[in-house]
């Protein structure tokens, strides 16, 4: 990975700053049109990550989702303890260390996701449609190089 010393290709520097803000843009366009209904309100993005983490793992300890999504462990503490009111997760004691807790996705939580995942791609569904032709195609093809981009800046979440 190029560190700010190190030299990186021409133009790299302007596609970088271009691809952040397009990519910015895209995410906040997608959440501003992902309305939440009033039986299922808005979840934070550091919710559905952690949501999305437990769902992944089956089960995992606060310190571990912590140490994976580089937060505090303090502040997933407290993203668990509102997704646990929620009814989202369950926190139970680790059997092998009564400290720790152990989180687990509810079914609520299972459909919680399921919902936010069905509605946020019938955006970009939506989006994707009323592009030309040729572009629609172009963002498409471009997808295993931003896979390989996403991997390459240590997104292994695949």
């Amino acid at each position: 990975m190029p560190t700010a010393a190190s030299p990186s290709p021409a133009g790299v520097d302007l596609g970088a700053d271009g691809l952040v803000e397009v990519l910015r843009r895209v995410l906040r366009g997608v959440r501003h049109r992902s309305a939440p209904s009033s039986a299922s309100p808005l979840l934070a993005e550091a919710e559905v990550e952690v949501l999305v983490l437990v769902e992944s793992h089956g089960e995992c300890r606060v310190g571990e989702a912590a140490a994976e999504l580089g937060l505090a462990a303090n502040t997933v503490s407290s993203i668990v303890t509102r997704l646990v009111v929620a009814g989202l997760l369950t926190r139970t004691p680790d059997r092998r260390d009564r400290r720790a807790a152990r989180l687990t996705l509810t079914a609520a939580g299972t459909r919680r996701l399921t919902a936010w995942r069905d509605q946020r791609r019938a955006v970009v569904v939506e989006a994707l449609g009323a592009l030309a032709d040729a572009d629609r195609a172009a963002v498409l093809a471009a997808l295993p190089a931003l896979g390989r981009l996403a991997d390459a800046m240590g997104d292994d979440d695949g």
